[in-house]
């Protein structure tokens, strides 16, 4: 199971219901092995350089 860092997962304070697992599934998962995730992310943007004034003129239409 993965998890994002900070994530509460158990917690036995009552003033935050509903945050985290039940005690009973955490004694499931406590002793999990748990690992970073590495993945590659390729940014394929066009990566063109903006005319201002001919986006304006193209929306405005010369107004």
């Amino acid at each position: 199971m993965v998890r994002p860092i900070g994530c509460i997962i158990y917690t036995k304070n009552r003033g935050l219901p509903g945050v985290g697992f039940k005690s009973k599934k955490w004694k499931e998962v406590k002793d999990m092995e748990s690992g970073i995730v590495e993945r590659t992310i390729v940014y394929e943007a066009p990566f063109t350089k903006c005319d201002r004034e001919a986006d304006y003129e193209r929306a405005w239409g010369g107004v």
